[in-house]
């Protein structure tokens, strides 16, 4: 069920709400530049046993703003406050899984669990990447390179030829008109780090990685990852959300006990 909702210090929220009376509330944020209408197949199988809120970012309503993770963060927390949910499973997506990192650390008094998928709490992982990187952001920052950015990233070919998997008409409409918007907070998402959070959250943590993932590469964060204080769980196939097996996977994680889970579907869970 689609809702749209103006509180009364005039921020406007847009989001998807399943399973409305359950007690057991989980709540999804999409990647940057997708909508909560991205989890509309797995609210709906969750819906008979959880309450399942999958919230819009601004990026995609609002085409004139570059966000950083401190607004995104703070723009959850006042969708939280103004439904009252507390006691819940927040639940994010590629780059905009550091926004749920930022928000359960801010807020640990409020959520049951943190639920990161196809996330981590840091993309660039050496040091000196992460110092190149942020010599070169405000240069990435700047509206021309955004755009042809978009364009690039839009691009059926290309991503072909880089082995990126198919975006959805809807992502790439919104990549491409809401340019600026949408890939702004995309580069200021990407050099952010919230490892140091991510240790100090003392809710349950999982992370979960899809083996054919060529987005996030399982190969090149595996590493990183295992070394984490938190449960990882890594599923065979499902790409970055985009095939129909991705939302069977995840829809087990809750309807199904994980030691079934790992036998019947063949997750491996790393040690």
């Amino acid at each position: 069920m689609y809702k749209k909702l103006i509180n009364k210090r005039g921020s406007e929220f847009h989001y998807y709400e399943y399973g409305i009376g359950n007690t057991r509330t989980l709540l999804f944020l999409p990647g940057y530049a997708d909508s909560g209408l991205m989890y509309q197949k797995l609210g709906r199988s969750l819906a008979k046993e959880y309450r399942v809120i999958a919230l819009d970012f601004p990026i995609i309503h609002k085409s004139d703003k570059i966000y950083d993770l401190t607004g995104l963060t703070n723009f959850v927390a006042e969708f939280v406050d103004e439904l009252a949910i507390r006691d819940f499973t927040i639940a994010g997506f590629s780059s905009c899984g550091l926004v749920a990192i930022s928000y359960a650390y801010n807020h640990q008094d409020k959520i049951r669990e943190l639920i990161l998928l196809n996330s981590v709490p840091r993309f660039i992982l050496s040091k000196a990447n992460r110092r190149f990187y942020r010599m070169l952001k405000p240069f990435l920052l700047l509206r021309p390179i955004l755009f042809i950015h978009s364009r690039l990233n839009t691009s059926k070919f290309i991503r072909k030829f880089i082995k990126l998997p198919p975006i959805s008409s809807f992502t790439a409409e919104r990549m491409r008109n809401y340019y600026y918007s949408v890939m702004g907070t995309a580069v200021n998402l990407v050099g952010e780090s919230v490892f140091a959070r991510f240790k100090k959250i003392k809710a349950p943590k999982k992370i979960i990685f899809f083996k054919d993932d060529t987005i996030l590469p399982w190969e090149r964060y595996q590493r990183f990852v295992e070394k984490l204080d938190c449960e990882v769980i890594v599923f065979s196939e499902g790409l970055h959300a985009d095939k129909k097996i991705y939302w069977e996977k995840l829809k087990t994680l809750w309807l199904k006990a994980p030691e079934i889970e790992y036998q019947n579907v063949n997750i491996e869970k790393s040690k």
